[in-house]
């Protein structure tokens, strides 16, 4: 038999019955306690709750702190907040917020300034659908940045009295010239709270550039019509006269007597001299000519020349330049490169003793290159000379920022390498 005792005292009192039924008279008694179990005793209860209310405490005043820590969190947040926005306010730039559909939330006075708008009027103005920020390219980008992107937009016009506009402005013939930067804001977990966009009104500059390559352009126009009037001059006149004295001269050496060598020295002398001023003067009137501002005018040229000299001193030669003619190069470029190239032809034929050249012509990495080889002797780089050639080619070839290398040795041959880099003046007619 078990029996389940509360804890507390205890008395057992047992008498004792013979086989005849007379019980004792006495009983006999034994008491004892039962002590409560761990759980329940008293100490026990006051340390349980003496640990509880600490335990109370502590999360209250946690709680306190992280609240007055959230407190002061959001009254910084709330400071920096009204900075942003007054800062906004204040800007000379113009900021637009958009919320994370795309609509319009907020505009600052800048905005409104530069397109003569209150945020009232644009409110419903869908920006995303704007045929002619799509067709520029700016809600492309936009998107990018509701994607998480931070993006600069390069200058692109809106012309805000189009039929597509929803925007006025007081220039109803003028564009808008605007460039801008915009970035998305998110919250801790990286959801989009809104795009906010910064945006700069460059009209009147770029406007101002507009005009400038107008007017350059227009100089350009009657710079090249003067380089025109002074090539046909020289070649009609000029030209012409030199060859008639040059003709003039051969016929008069042909009609006196063979000796009188008084008259026929000079008179061959006048000759040469005319030959020599209308070939001088053919490359005049080639270099300022701009119906010649092409890679291939200089390219033909220097082929032509080159025949004409190897040809005569039965040199071997061979040529190779690109076929495309439709790469412009400025006056100064065509007859600098080309003098430097006539003047190396020049030395070939009088000092190499050479039987084979190979010339290469090319455009590469916006740079124009050009190597001459020979077979010839060579000459020691290092060695002064008397002559003036090798400074000129140098001086020509860092005129135009470029570089002049001349490799060579006895017996070795000799290679000509000139790299110039093609900069925009030098390309379109204005070097």
């Amino acid at each position: 038999m078990t029996f389940n005792l509360e804890s507390g005292d205890y008395h057992f009192a047992v008498r004792a019955v013979n086989a005849e039924g007379i019980v004792s008279p006495r009983s006999a008694v034994v008491s004892f306690s039962i002590a409560p179990v761990l759980y329940r005793r008293w100490w026990f209860l006051a340390l349980l709750a003496l640990l509880i209310g600490g335990v109370i405490l502590i999360i209250e005043r946690y709680r306190a702190e992280r609240l007055l820590e959230l407190k002061n969190a959001f009254g910084k947040l709330s400071v920096s907040e009204q900075r942003f926005r007054l800062m906004i306010e204040q800007s000379s730039l113009g900021f637009i917020i958009f919320s994370p559909d795309g609509r319009l939330i907020s505009v600052n006075r800048a905005y409104e300034k530069i397109w003569n708008v209150t945020f009232d009027q644009i409110k419903d103005w869908k920006m995303l659908e704007d045929a002619q920020l799509i067709r520029s390219g700016v809600v492309e980008k936009l998107r990018a940045v509701f994607a998480g992107e931070n993006i600069f937009i390069q200058p692109a016009a809106y012309y805000p009295q189009s039929k597509e506009a929803e925007l006025t402005v007081d220039d109803a013939d003028k564009p808008r010239w605007i460039q801008s930067f915009a970035y998305p804001v998110k919250n801790e977990s990286g959801e989009l709270l809104e795009v906010i966009m910064v945006m700069e009104d460059i009209t009147d500059s770029k406007m101002a550039e507009t005009n400038l390559q107008k007017v350059r352009e227009e100089r350009l126009r009657e710079l090249e019509q003067v380089r025109r009037r002074i090539a046909a001059d020289l070649h009609d006149d000029i030209g012409s006269s030199l060859t008639q004295i040059s003709i003039f001269s051969e016929v008069l050496q042909q009609r006196i007597d063979k000796s009188n060598e008084r008259v026929l020295e000079p008179l061959e002398f006048i000759a040469t001299s005319s030959r020599e001023l209308v070939d001088a003067m053919s490359d005049i009137v080639w270099a300022i000519n701009p119906q010649k501002d092409f890679l291939s005018e200089l390219s033909g040229k220097m082929r032509r020349f080159a025949a004409d000299v190897f040809t005569a001193r039965n040199i071997d030669f061979t040529y190779t330049a690109p076929t495309t003619d439709n790469i412009a190069l400025g006056a100064n470029l065509r007859r600098e490169v080309f003098l430097i190239f006539k003047e190396s032809i020049n030395n070939i034929v009088k000092h190499s003793s050479c039987r084979r050249v190979e010339i290469e012509l090319k455009i590469e990495n916006s740079e124009l290159y050009l190597r001459l080889y020979d077979d010839g002797r060579g000459f020691e780089t290092d060695a002064t000379t008397d002559g003036h050639g090798l400074v000129s080619m140098k001086q020509r070839a860092a005129g135009l920022n470029g570089i002049l290398e001349i490799v060579s040795g006895k017996a070795s041959g000799t290679i000509t390498t000139l790299v110039v880099p093609l900069t925009t003046d030098q390309a379109d007619g204005r070097s």
